[in-house]
């Protein structure tokens, strides 16, 4: 017989030890769950990286082709979006406006100093007699004429009527030898803007030219030996003034403390061509204050939507895109400062959720305004992309574009 006092050999958890258990097997589970948390935020994480790294990428690209055709700023599609810089006043144009319009080719075959008007097959040699510089580079624009008259070496009239002001007067009537390279750069001048105009400028080109006098006129008055004074005097309109020089100048010396720039046809400048004749302050002196800075930042920046394509703010919308997705917005700027001509490009994402904003800006080589000028078919033989064909003879005639004659 069993004696009661004797103690049972089984027996089961106790209080303490069943709680202890329950603790354990608690931090177990929230570990694991922590883990498993911290895997699916790792997860989602990286696939919002990797949708941001793609979309940043579509954002170059997007960029890149812009740059090269140039579409945001010309869409030569039928009934594309915008072909607002086209514009002419007759005399005066923008910078996709059809030579045409504002500087019709007039050849002349026997006297080619005579030939006005812009012609896209002129190679521009160098060894060319027409296209040097005849003229004083020492010519002030409060000249008195001491070094001679210039004016009459090389003028855009060919047969000038020479007259100026006391104490020069009357010279009489003279047939001037050399008449074209001043009047191709007289005509660039008004024809594209100032962005255009250095764009088809050729190197080391010295901007001034002499025309007959004209010291009263109210547009574009002359010095007295016939230079308008406009592409030389301190602070005129294309004249930044740097440094007080009265001169005529090289493209390096015109934009060392400004710009000249393409307008963005999106901004809201009024797209006429007055609005492309003008420099923007960009040098070292300038600041957010000045407002040539902020018309440069206002109106040169083309912010194109990468979703949609369409104008954008600086601030990413959504439309065209998923709602969690970010927003991004391209921009390109093409300006030129100290001789150099720049094409920005900006990638700028925005998240949904923070607010955070990342930015990628870079510079990259492009095509010219000249080339996607040429790049384009001529309005009146229907818009769109001119068709080419390098053969020798071509197979067949290449398009005219905005270059040519219709």
């Amino acid at each position: 017989m069993r004696s009661p006092f004797i103690r049972s050999a089984t027996g089961g958890f106790t209080l303490i030890e069943m709680m202890l258990a329950i603790a354990l097997g608690l931090a177990v589970v929230y570990v694991a769950f922590a883990g498993f948390r911290v895997a699916a935020q790792a997860v989602t994480i990286t696939n919002r990286m990797a949708t941001e790294n793609a979309l940043m990428r579509a954002g170059c690209d997007m960029a890149h082709d812009r740059l090269d055709y140039w579409t945001d700023f010309d869409d030569p599609v039928p009934g594309g979006e915008t072909q607002r810089l086209r514009s002419s006043s007759g005399v005066e144009g923008m910078p996709f406006t059809p030579m045409s319009l504002t500087i019709p080719l007039v050849p002349n075959s026997l006297q080619p100093e005579r030939a006005t008007g812009w012609d896209p097959a002129e190679l521009w040699k160098a060894s060319d007699p027409r296209t040097w510089w005849h003229g004083n580079v020492a010519e002030k624009y409060q000249t008195n004429m001491t070094l001679g008259r210039y004016g009459i070496f090389a003028n855009t009239r060919s047969n000038l009527a020479v007259t100026s002001a006391a104490p020069v007067g009357v010279y009489g009537t003279v047939e001037v030898p050399h008449s074209w390279q001043y009047n191709q750069l007289w005509d660039l001048f008004r024809a594209l803007g100032y962005y255009g105009f250095a764009d088809y400028a050729q190197a080391n080109t010295i901007f001034a030219c002499y025309r007959e006098y004209a010291d009263g006129a109210p547009m574009f008055p002359t010095n007295l030996d016939g230079m308008p004074v406009v592409l030389f005097k301190p602070y005129s309109q294309f004249d930044n003034g740097e440094g007080e020089q009265e001169y005529p100048k090289g493209l390096w010396r015109l934009t060392m403390s400004s710009s000249y720039s393409m307008i963005s046809p999106t901004s809201m400048a009024p797209m006429t061509p007055a609005a492309h004749q003008r420099l923007y302050k960009t040098g070292y002196t300038s600041n957010w204050d000045d407002s040539g800075f902020r018309d440069f930042n206002d109106q040169t920046p083309n912010r194109r939507d990468l979703f949609t394509g369409q104008a954008a703010t600086a601030t990413p919308a959504s439309a065209g895109k998923p709602e969690y997705w970010p927003g991004v917005t391209v921009t390109t700027q093409r300006f030129i400062k100290t001789a150099r001509f720049v094409n920005l490009c900006r990638v700028r994402m925005v998240s949904p959720i923070t607010g955070e904003q990342s930015e990628l800006a870079f510079t990259c080589f492009t095509t010219t305004l000249r080339g996607a000028r040429l790049q384009r078919r001529h309005p009146d033989k229907m818009s769109g992309w001119a068709d080419w064909d390098n053969a020798s003879p071509p197979a067949k005639p290449n398009d005219p574009t905005l270059d040519d004659k219709p």
